[in-house]
């Protein structure tokens, strides 16, 4: 009974924490919005797409792109100078930082305690890490790779900001764009070259698809006969009662798309300067 309570008090800390890094990821986006308008503007054209016309999945990689990859005209990202406000309390600047700080990376999944943690390996430098995570390590399998952030805080790390998942097989693919990043921005040979190429091709490596995706796939049975594939789609009519199901199951969405609910319509709707 004890051990029982001891773990059940680290997943509340543990979800506390996660709530608190959401937060301050969410009062990241909001003082870009409203202080940095002009370089929202500019990022917009970047991207290519206006925010009123982004789907979902696009405006997590922007919102994302937009504070912690992306330098402005003053030569920093908009979380890393939010990191630096005088009126941040220590352990809001702290976890500000850690998120300033995070790149993207490739990990691939060695074990999986799904709406608890995942053990991840850093596919270019072999390092090992387990991230607490509610949402994605459901999803994720063993061998699956991922195109995340990992975020060292002081229970461990975490994830933050969208995910990409890809197959064992697809991991040749993402390695070889990786070099081409950064071979094409002059940096480093390597892995110490490559490893450099997630800040700056942060963008291009979060919208990259593999060849194989491209290719038509023709489904048969084991005697030859041809079979049919369909897809489908659906919406969430009411988000609302979506998130209290998830909270109620003790998972929370790590898309930053749809924990920002208050604060995405004021992106897609606000006037263009």
């Amino acid at each position: 009974m004890r051990y029982k309570r001891c773990c059940l008090a680290t997943e509340q800390a543990d979800r506390e924490q996660a709530l608190f890094e959401d937060a301050v990821g969410t009062r990241i986006l909001r003082w870009t919005i409203e202080c940095c308008a002009d370089e929202v503007d500019r990022a917009e054209t970047e991207f290519g797409k206006p925010a009123a016309h982004m789907s979902e999945a696009e405006m997590e990689i922007f919102v994302t792109w937009l504070c912690a990859d992306r330098e402005m005209a003053i030569g920093a990202t908009p979380s890393q100078r939010y990191a630096a406000r005088a009126d941040l309390d220590a352990r809001e600047r702290a976890v500000a930082g850690q998120i300033a700080e995070a790149r993207l990376s490739l990990q691939r999944v060695h074990a999986v305690a799904a709406g608890r943690w995942i053990e991840l390996e850093d596919v270019l430098r072999g390092s090992r890490v387990r991230a607490r995570s509610a949402a994605v390590s459901r999803a994720a399998a063993c061998w699956d790779v991922l195109l995340c952030r990992v975020v060292p805080d002081s229970r461990g790390a975490s994830l933050w900001g969208p995910a990409r998942f890809f197959a064992p097989g697809e991991e040749p693919d993402l390695i070889a764009e990786v070099d081409r990043l950064a071979v094409a921005r002059g940096l480093a040979g390597g892995c110490d070259g490559a490893q450099a190429a997630f800040g700056p091709a942060a963008l291009e490596l979060m919208r990259f698809v593999p060849a194989s995706r491209s290719v038509e796939r023709s489904y048969f049975t084991a005697e030859g006969d041809p079979l049919s594939r369909c897809n489908a789609s659906w919406s969430v009519a009411d988000e609302q009662a979506v998130f209290e199901l998830l909270d109620h199951l003790g998972a929370r969405p790590v898309d930053i798309a749809t924990e920002l609910t208050d604060l995405i319509p004021r992106l897609q709707g606000r006037p263009r300067h």
